[in-house]
């Protein structure tokens, strides 16, 4: 059997020909931590509407898997609704009663037979482990220059991470020391 991919605008049709394929890119790209610089990823830019860009984010939500719940398709829009599963905020302190499911919608466009993501966009929504090594490359880069206020604030998120990740794996969520590997 021989299938034809029609490249359309840096992706190939047949990845972006429904609403649930790019959402699905999009989400699976996000769990890898693909959203948590500023640098926008050219795997992320490839999904999102034309001359559209996300914006940098001070927020991230750790979540440990997601599930689509419900996909409304409108006419050339669409919005996809996703429940992320032990979604905490990071923050500096780590309260485990604070971990909870979170729903949050995809906003699609169909740009010229291609389902693009479009805004509002909701915050980076990253497993523990990728936002683990994007918190410590920033301690590593930013170490020589930063002012001790930020590292300091930068190392209490790590371990809060940490704590989370932990609970997350069925340890107690006590306190652990964090440092850069």
């Amino acid at each position: 059997m021989l299938t034809a991919l029609i490249w359309v605008g840096g992706t190939f049709a047949s990845d972006c020909d429904t609403p649930e394929k790019t959402a699905k890119a999009y989400l699976d790209y996000d769990l890898k931590g693909e959203r948590l610089s500023s640098r926008v990823s050219a795997k992320i830019d490839k999904l999102m509407t034309e001359n559209e860009f996300e914006p940098g984010w001070d927020v991230s939500t750790l979540v440990t898997g997601y599930e689509i719940k419900a996909v409304t398709e409108e006419g050339q829009q669409a919005i996809i609704t996703v429940l992320f599963k032990n979604a905490w905020q990071v923050s500096t302190t780590f309260k485990p009663k604070e971990i909870k499911d979170e729903l949050n919608a995809i906003h699609l466009k169909n740009i010229k037979g291609c389902w693009r993501v479009a805004p509002p966009f909701y915050q980076p929504h990253p497993y523990s482990e990728p936002y683990v090594n994007h918190l410590e490359e920033l301690i590593k880069s930013d170490a020589k220059t930063a002012k001790k206020d930020w590292l300091e604030h930068t190392q209490s998120k790590l371990n809060s991470v940490l704590q989370y990740r932990k609970a997350q794996q069925g340890g107690p969520p006590d306190a652990q020391k964090a440092a850069p590997r």
